[in-house]
């Protein structure tokens, strides 16, 4: 836990460090309804750097009723990282790792940076909530446990975010992007050198819980379809 540090560096230069446990505080299972946190969070902070750092969740995505009858996407949720209410927080060299959505999880922070770094996860490997954050010459990858998935690679609500000579390795899922953002404000953005494979048809999920979605490709990229139309509800 980061809370309340501006200009802090924590580097593992010979990239051996490991943080791996179960959702934070709520082993062994994440309590239906409640945050269920990360290995590492960072709030209320400034100029926070993590390098060469493997960040694993080993809460494993289930499908589990809530109270209504509804399944509880808490249960869904595997974290390794959760940045709230920070600047220019950088994760760099860095790996992680979580079989579930929201990966990295960033709230209400900006200038958030992704820099030369890995990201394996269910779906949803960045979920970004009213944020703006950058992935550069990273690699994110989307496996589910159900090979017929269709989530988007990268969740954004009311959020900017910018991929710059990235790799999206998609074993599941349709699109990169799905989520609510506003047109006007929230740019999305492809650029530089982008490499898509092998399962993604689209650039963007369609579906009437999703709108608002402005995206931008520049650079070398793939040719993929504009939308792909999903029929679920999330």
């Amino acid at each position: 836990q980061i809370p309340d540090k501006s200009n802090l560096s924590l580097v593992d230069t010979q990239g051996a460090a490991t943080i791996a446990t179960q959702s934070y505080g709520f082993e062994p299972f994440a309590t239906p309804g409640h945050d269920p946190g990360a290995q590492v969070q960072i709030w209320n902070s400034h100029g926070v750097e993590l390098d060469g750092f493997e960040i694993r969740n080993r809460f494993t995505y289930q499908r589990i009723p809530g109270p209504d009858g509804e399944l509880d996407q808490t249960q869904m949720v595997s974290r390794a990282v959760e940045i709230l209410d920070s600047t220019d927080v950088k994760l760099a060299n860095s790996h992680l790792i979580g079989p579930g959505k929201q990966l990295l999880h960033v709230d209400h922070s900006t200038s958030t940076v992704v820099e030369a770094s890995q990201l394996d996860c269910y779906y949803f490997c960045v979920d970004a909530r009213f944020s703006t954050i950058e992935l550069r010459r990273s690699t994110l990858r989307a496996e589910h446990e159900n090979p017929g998935d269709v989530h988007a690679l990268l969740w954004t609500d009311h959020s900017s975010q910018r991929t710059l000579n990235c790799t999206m390795n998609m074993v599941t899922g349709k699109s990169l992007f799905a989520g609510v953002n506003d047109f006007a404000t929230d740019v999305l953005e492809i650029a530089g050198t982008t490499v898509v494979n092998p399962g993604a048809e689209a650039w963007v999920s369609q579906h009437p819980n999703y709108n608002g979605l402005n995206l931008v490709i520049r650079g070398s990229y793939p040719a993929l379809a504009d939308w792909y139309f999903i029929d679920f509800m999330t």
